[in-house]
């Protein structure tokens, strides 16, 4: 009797089991979405022994690579990012306990089952309200206390006080681990996600424009960035597959990668493509005698410029290259009254071109009005100059002989202006502005003699008159 009843156990006992490794292989089977693997420890600490003073990216590239070495398909540069991928999806987090609250030392017998071998422990600033740092669990020396590996930190493998200062909030910070799934079958990890590839990186509008091949089955991509002196950043997680990254700064080596992201699962991604960037000139641009001016700032190791004007379907055409980096602007004399131009310029560096702003400047051109007569009145003196075709109205200005500064003496709508605030004896030099809106015209700058009582007007192109008066109550 006895030895049936333990045959019976036993046999229900070997039933339960392979019932219970059947269900998760059909489980497994099932989900073609789903992949599952085994997190390596070892093979995570061994690459963060190898490689914890490579120089090689910040904190959390270098965690992010060491989970990678133990199987975890994860790689996030940026602290907050990795333990968001990381937490829920890979493993579980927790509130760690420091021996003395605030800093000091981490014993394993205060945080049992909150952190082991291979786990990822983070830094989190209660005073900015984010994870700022990120070092990775290698078990506890014999003593009891957790020893881990930090990128570029001598304490490897030691025991170690921690203390952490972040955005002057002095020690107000909190420690917290990842548990990850350790010789478990994991789900969430598929390394057959293909990897998109960089196929157009280039100097563009606004910024660097980086396009890259479409993966079947992706939802999302994530874009990162590098540079000489920086590791991996995420620029940016977007459904498309072209981005204008307008953060950039000038003369700057930088390299792109970009990972497909298929149901929450982050693809390899190639070493990256190289493109040195030559930011967009500042522009500013105003009507001159004859022409419209573009001026634009000057950008560091340029060769010259492209000059850039839009057609009337509003694309870009390039009317002028400026070769050499001494000059910096452009006069645009194609230009009609009335009329609204748009400019914009790039720098070049033999055949790299830069960045430019697409939306431009943009500026009607008036042209300059042509001050033509002046005639002595019992009210002062008329002033009469020429229409200007796309002109609202007209500002007359005037100032005497010796002085620096025009003096705006109104606006009007017709092209005749009097000046009623004349004095006797000073010798007065006028002239005029034409207005659209907020546009004005330039103006002309050289005087010609004319005085009171000549016969005849002054030609069309001596443009600014002299009057010399005498005084206008013995006229009367």
């Amino acid at each position: 009797m006895t030895k049936k009843l333990i045959s019976v156990i036993f046999a229900l006992i070997f039933t339960i089991s392979s019932f219970s490794v059947l269900s998760v292989t059909v489980s497994a089977a099932n989900n073609t979405n789903q992949k599952e693997y085994p997190y390596k420890t070892d093979e995570a600490l061994s690459y963060a022994a190898k490689n914890w003073n490579s120089g090689v990216g910040l904190c959390a590239e270098f965690v992010s690579r060491c989970i990678q070495a133990g199987g975890i398909d994860v790689f996030e540069p940026i602290v907050v990012n990795l333990y968001n991928a990381l937490n829920g999806t890979h493993g579980t987090s927790y509130k760690l306990t420091l021996t003395n609250g605030k800093s000091g030392t981490l014993k394993m017998s205060d945080n049992e089952g909150k952190v082991g071998k291979g786990d990822p422990i983070f830094y989190y600033c209660n005073n900015c309200k984010r994870y700022t740092h990120a070092i990775i669990c290698n078990g506890v020396n014999k003593d009891g206390y957790i020893q881990d590996y930090a990128h570029n930190k001598a304490h490897n493998g030691q025991k170690q006080t921690y203390t952490y200062y972040c955005c002057g909030s002095g020690q107000n910070w909190t420690m917290y681990s990842i548990v990850l799934d350790k010789g478990l079958l994991r789900y969430g990890a598929r390394t057959t996600v293909k990897v998109p590839e960089i196929n157009y990186l280039k100097n563009g509008a606004n910024g660097v424009v980086v396009k890259w091949t479409a993966i079947e089955g992706a939802e999302k991509y994530n874009l990162y960035r590098k540079t000489d002196s920086t590791g991996w950043k995420r620029v940016v997680t977007t459904s498309k597959t072209a981005f204008s990254d307008k953060t950039i700064s000038n003369n700057v080596k930088y390299k792109y990668t970009v990972r497909a992201i298929d149901d929450n699962v982050l693809s390899q991604y190639y070493d990256g493509k190289t493109v040195v960037s030559l930011a967009a000139p500042k522009l500013s641009i105003a009507n001159n005698i004859g022409s419209v001016t573009v001026k634009w700032s000057k950008i560091d190791n340029a060769d010259g410029y492209y000059v850039y004007r839009a057609n009337e379907k509003g694309s870009w055409v390039k009317v002028a290259t400026v070769k050499g980096t001494t000059t910096l602007r452009f006069d645009d004399k194609n230009v009609e009254s009335g009329k609204t131009y748009k400019y914009t310029v790039r720098a070049y560096d033999g055949a790299v071109a830069g960045a430019y702003l697409n939306s431009g400047v943009s500026i009607m051109y008036l042209a300059t009005p042509s001050l033509f007569k002046a005639t002595e009145t019992e009210k002062g003196v008329n002033i009469t100059f020429k229409a200007v075709e796309g002109a609202q109205k007209y500002r007359v200005y005037r100032k005497a002989v010796g002085d620096k500064n025009w003096r705006t003496l109104g606006e009007v709508t017709t092209n005749s202006y009097t000046d009623n605030t004349v004095k006797a004896d000073v010798t007065y030099i006028y002239t005029a502005r034409a207005l659209n809106e907020n546009t004005l015209s330039n103006y002309q700058q050289n005087p010609v003699n004319y005085r009171i009582g000549k016969k005849g007007n002054v030609s069309q192109n001596e443009q600014i008159i002299k009057s010399v008066l005498k005084d206008a109550t013995s006229k009367k």
